[in-house]
């Protein structure tokens, strides 16, 4: 199923340009492209799986157009919302000001997350080495 993958990248892109346009209050605009990409997706799957013979392959493609329709259609129409219009913009070196406050904060924190992991796969790892009869005294 390596055919999904792309589909995947595209999946995540569309995902989290769906929740920005939610936030900003619409809504209308992801449920069309889905709504675009559903109606095609029957196509797609047709002519990958049926006419072209590509059985499971054909629907790894097929759901990756359908996710790469959906994203690209969104991120093409979201620059035509006037609403919005302010909140999209390529970053600058604006953008990154006051980052390493949140720096400061996220490295301890990142670390102490790990830590917590890693205590529990040590764990699990040791737990491996006893038998039976040691793990249930």
């Amino acid at each position: 199923m390596y055919f999904v993958v792309p589909g995947l990248a595209f999946y995540s892109i569309g995902d989290l340009q769906k929740r920005f346009l939610n936030s900003m209050g619409i809504s209308r605009l992801p449920m069309m492209c889905s709504l675009l990409a559903l109606f095609l997706h029957g196509g797609w799957v047709w002519l990958f799986a049926v006419y072209f013979d590509m059985g499971v392959t054909g629907f790894g493609i097929a759901v990756s157009m359908s996710n790469a329709i959906t994203c690209v259609s969104m991120l093409i129409l979201t620059n035509y919302e006037k609403e919005i219009e302010d909140a999209i913009f390529l970053p600058g070196s604006e953008s990154f000001y006051g980052l390493g406050e949140y720096v400061k904060i996220a490295i301890p924190s990142t670390i102490m997350t790990c830590m917590d992991w890693w205590s529990f796969e040590i764990m699990i790892f040791t737990s491996g080495y006893f038998g039976r009869t040691a793990q249930a005294a």
